[in-house]
């Protein structure tokens, strides 16, 4: 049974007459009709009384026609559901998240977005950078939110904003009193660095300042107890006078004392902050996701 038949059965009693039905329909009367006697002969029962004028429903028209107003109503549902996951509004996004960004405008853009599109279901997943860039090439990630270059391939890329970098100091280091810090300044100083395969962008960034500035940092690789699996620990690091953290200016928002934040200049550490997702991709609600923050954000900075 086609459906089309149901909604022309439903059309015709809803309208009353042959000639309303068939201009509300767009077809014509004889078309019309037919349509209904097709529906007659699969149902196996006559559906309306013609010999009277208005005709009248039988007993198995006025069965049929409530059945048959339930059945669109739930076809007209599904389409909606189906419309709404193909235009991004109703789905899954699985979003990896560096930790650092955990201190930044993600947490407000999550919550705004979980707001204004309560049928996507959005779960955050907290991985270093490259963990996050294997799982989304990967697709056990729809989107990654990194700080990263555009440079793997096979992954589809949209900057958000750029994010400077401080240097967190001991409150008592020499450099501390000043209101910013030259990267050439730190040449003696120890860096508590991250390792390279959890940060490979950031651990980059401060080789290539160093490198400008004339000097190779002398670090210590990222461990439990000296360099600390994360932002957090080494401003912990920092205030126990193991050396010199180089962070995003989002983190120096963590208070600690024994601790203070200096701008870098001569060079300034700048990197993006990006979404990433597979190009294979076929989620619609990464674009939604994608566009939404891309708005938002650039909202913020034509009001700012």
């Amino acid at each position: 049974m086609e459906t089309r038949r149901l909604e022309y059965f439903v059309t015709l009693i809803r309208e009353g007459t042959f000639r309303r039905a068939a201009a509300a329909l767009y077809i014509s009367q004889p078309a019309l009709s037919q349509q209904i006697q097709r529906l007659e002969q699969e149902i196996g029962a006559v559906l309306i009384n013609r010999s009277v004028t208005p005709f009248e429903l039988t007993p198995a028209g006025r069965r049929l026609l409530a059945r048959s107003q339930k059945i669109l109503d739930e076809l007209h549902e599904i389409e909606q559901i189906t419309s709404r996951a193909r235009r991004g509004v109703i789905g899954k996004l699985r979003v990896g998240v560096a930790p650092s960004l955990m201190y930044s405008a993600m947490p407000g853009l999550v919550r705004e977005f979980r707001v204004a599109f309560p049928d996507i279901e959005l779960t955050l997943h907290r991985e270093t950078t490259q963990t996050i860039l294997d799982l989304v090439e990967k697709r056990r990630l729809d989107l990654g939110m990194t700080f990263s270059q555009a440079a793997w391939t096979g992954l589809q890329w949209v900057k958000l904003y750029d994010d400077s970098f401080v240097v967190a100091l001991p409150a008592g280091h020499p450099l501390a009193s000043r209101a910013s810090v030259r990267v050439a300044d730190l040449q003696d100083e120890t860096f508590l660095m991250l390792m390279r395969q959890g940060v490979p962008d950031l651990h980059d960034a401060i080789i290539a300042a160093c490198a400008s500035a004339g000097f190779s940092p002398r670090s210590v690789e990222s461990n439990f107890q000296v360099a600390g699996p994360g932002y957090a620990d080494q401003i912990g690091l920092v205030a126990a006078g193991y050396g010199i953290a180089v962070i995003p200016s989002a983190v120096a928002t963590v208070m600690l004392p024994g601790v203070v934040y200096r701008p870098l200049v001569e060079p300034v550490i700048t990197l993006p902050t990006s979404l990433c997702w597979s190009a294979d991709s076929r989620n619609p609600a990464i674009t939604t996701f994608v566009d939404y923050c891309s708005a938002a954000l650039a909202s913020e900075d034509a009001s700012g």
